[in-house]
């Protein structure tokens, strides 16, 4: 697999590259209009293929981590390893809202998925920013990534069950006990929410500790839902 030649197809994508030039997200190259990336960028990716046992299926990790970690969410979906290029696309996404990585980090998870035969999902849920973060940043880079593989899956997005609430300190200052301890402070479901059995896509940028991922799962089930899939742009190492 090379270049991801996979991408939008049709006149008004051609039209609109010669007005504003594709380029890569990672090295901002110009590159062919049906590309994500280009072939560099691409291969230098630490992108995983579960058909070739990269990952843990459940917990999501490079090394498994079920056996020391209390795990909410029932399996792990990820396009990639957090390092090198698949680290670039994740900051291009989350900083520059780069639609071109947002695309390769869907495509990724939605191969994986046909593979496994596991694309039926009730609601894909976002992993949802605190109001005020949003609206400074302009977008929820976890919705962006919601809304290309519901575009893949035919499945709804529901962004209205679970809420962030605001806090001054960033994930990246915290323990890993320090970011389980604030996921339960942050993160709670709206009022009267109710899932009634159904099987949730849960979409987070970057899968570290789990304790996001592990608390939005719980309120999930707690309000209803059945089964709890997380899919993530990359996983640490």
């Amino acid at each position: 697999m090379s270049g991801f030649e996979l991408r939008k197809s049709g006149i008004k994508e051609l039209l609109l590259d010669t007005v504003f030039p594709n380029k890569c997200p990672l090295c901002s190259e110009a590159v062919y209009w049906k590309n994500y990336c280009c072939d560099k960028c691409f291969d230098k990716g630490l992108w995983i293929r579960y058909d070739k046992g990269d990952i843990c299926r459940c917990c999501g990790h490079y090394v498994c981590r079920c056996y020391n970690i209390e795990r909410v969410y029932d399996s792990c979906y990820s396009a990639g390893f957090y390092s090198e290029s698949v680290r670039e696309a994740v900051l291009a996404l989350k900083y520059e809202c780069s639609t071109n990585a947002a695309e390769i980090f869907a495509e990724m998870i939605y191969r994986q998925m046909l593979h496994d035969g596991n694309t039926d999902y009730e609601f894909i849920v976002p992993v949802p920013m605190n109001e005020r973060k949003q609206k400074k940043r302009g977008y929820n880079q976890a919705e962006i990534l919601a809304e290309r593989l519901s575009a893949r899956l035919g499945t709804e997005i529901r962004n209205d069950l679970l809420i962030h609430s605001y806090s001054r300190s960033s994930q990246h200052d915290r323990t890993a006990e320090e970011r389980a301890e604030f996921a339960e402070k942050e993160y709670y479901t709206a009022d009267n929410i109710h899932i009634n059995g159904g099987k949730i896509l849960l979409c987070d940028d970057v899968l570290t500790t789990g304790s996001t991922i592990n608390r939005c799962a719980y309120l999930l089930k707690e309000a209803g839902a059945g089964l709890v899939t997380a899919a993530v742009c990359a996983v640490t190492l």
